[in-house]
């Protein structure tokens, strides 16, 4: 191996750990005994975790402090995806012992969770 070739290798390899050696990833208390399914993070401190039982948890501290926003349903939340602090949607799933219809919904906010509307999917006929 030629010293330029050597020398990339060894820059590479540095470069490598040096980026694994700076996350430290630790163990954060949530507050709540639901399963969580997601978690989305807008910057280094505003984060989104949902699970089970309607359970959101938001958190303005990098994740040292969750707050529970109020879902106005208690299906399972299976994905949480903000666009910004105030607009964003949950996917829910309703369970397999649903009643009719879709087994999973959206709801959708527009205030950061203050309020939230439910957006239904149509079904797609079955062929």
């Amino acid at each position: 191996m030629g010293g330029c070739a050597r020398f990339l290798l060894v820059l590479l390899v540095a470069a490598c750990l040096g980026t694994t050696a700076a996350a430290e990833w630790r163990k954060q208390p949530s507050g709540t005994l639901a399963w969580l399914h997601a978690v989305q993070f807008l910057d280094g401190d505003t984060g989104f975790a949902a699970g089970s039982n309607g359970t959101l948890l938001a958190t303005a501290n990098g994740g040292s402090d969750w707050n529970r926003i109020a879902v106005p349903r208690t299906d399972t939340i299976r994905d949480v995806h903000f666009l910004d602090r105030l607009r964003g949607w949950l996917l829910c799933d309703r369970g397999m012992f649903r009643s009719g219809g879709n087994a999973s919904y959206l709801l959708k906010t527009i205030d950061g969770g203050k309020t939230w509307s439910a957006v239904e999917m149509n079904r797609s006929p079955e062929r």
